[in-house]
């Protein structure tokens, strides 16, 4: 492994102890408000994943010289994260691998906790294959998905659009699951 990765795994697995910390905290109203949103979510991501995977997306993906999933790196955010805590999983990485989430059989997350960019990302050569219905379909998921990710952003500090290594470096000490909603609504 290269400095570079090394680098990575060190700021990752620091990252992943101090988010176990803080969910280790949390208390059973505010992991059962964290619990319904992640079973919605892989609800939804299974469906966006069902719904490409019908129209033959992963015989593209495995003949494509592009390799997109090799190029999306820090893409996992506390949302992602949050599915391996709360069940008390470890999670995968490779970081010899272009991307620290995939393996020679591709993505290490199961669809269902796969980063937002990643499970919504079709590239042209997969939009092709589906009818207009099934586009329509996934832009409905989509959007239906999107908005459960923005419950998070708009409840934690350290959720985002940004995968959650680009979003420590904002965050600088401040713990990822810092309720901004509070401050915003006074909520108690």
């Amino acid at each position: 492994m290269n400095q570079a990765a090394a680098s990575l795994e060190q700021r990752w697995s620091k990252l992943v102890t101090a988010l176990r910390c803080e969910v280790a905290a949390l208390d059973e109203h505010e992991k059962g408000w964290i619990s319904a949103r992640l079973a919605a979510i892989a609800l939804l991501q299974e469906e966006l994943h069902a719904c490409v995977q019908a129209y033959g997306s992963e015989v593209v993906c495995a003949g494509c010289p592009e390799h997109c999933c090799g190029q999306g790196k820090n893409h996992p955010g506390l949302v992602n994260l949050l599915f391996y805590l709360l069940a008390g999983e470890e999670l995968p990485a490779d970081f010899s691998a272009p991307c620290p989430q995939l393996g020679p059989a591709g993505c290490l997350f199961p669809p269902a906790r796969r980063p937002f960019n990643c499970i919504t990302f079709n590239c042209e050569q997969v939009e092709e294959t589906l009818p207009a219905a099934q586009r329509q379909r996934l832009a409905t998921l989509e959007t239906a998905l999107r908005a459960l990710y923005e419950s998070f952003a708009s409840r934690y500090a350290g959720a985002g659009p940004q995968g959650l290594l680009i979003r420590a470096e904002t965050l600088g000490a401040a713990p990822f699951l810092r309720r901004c909603d509070k401050i915003l609504t006074k909520e108690s």
